[in-house]
């Protein structure tokens, strides 16, 4: 979920919609987890929605929120230029395996008895 909103997150109206200050660019999501928590992939989900707002806002985007509604707490996650890269490289693998058509290769994952 992309909010273009600018702001610092101030208070949840409902589980989707923000009351923010208009100085700061951040991308947001909302997550109905019971993990109150910055996992990997929500980051990278973040760091994505970020080039995102860049691309169309033309803001510099230096931070994320997650935010969980069941718990009513908030994560703010700080987004580098280094995050970009990684994510930009990511990006780039995708559209390289998209354009060769190939499957990508599974892992082999340890069975479970």
């Amino acid at each position: 979920m992309i909010f273009s909103l600018q702001y610092e997150l101030l208070k949840p109206i409902s589980s989707r919609l923000f009351l923010l200050p208009l100085h700061h660019t951040h991308s947001v999501e909302v997550k109905y987890s019971d993990f109150v928590t910055v996992f990997k992939n929500w980051k990278k989900q973040l760091v994505a929605y970020a080039l995102l707002l860049e691309k169309r806002f033309g803001k510099e985007v230096k931070k994320g929120v997650l935010y969980f509604p069941k718990q009513r707490k908030k994560l703010i996650v700080y987004i580098t230029a280094e995050d970009k890269k990684f994510v930009m490289k990511d990006i780039k693998e995708i559209r390289k395996l998209v354009k060769s058509e190939k499957m990508p290769r599974g892992e082999k994952m340890p069975r479970v008895s």
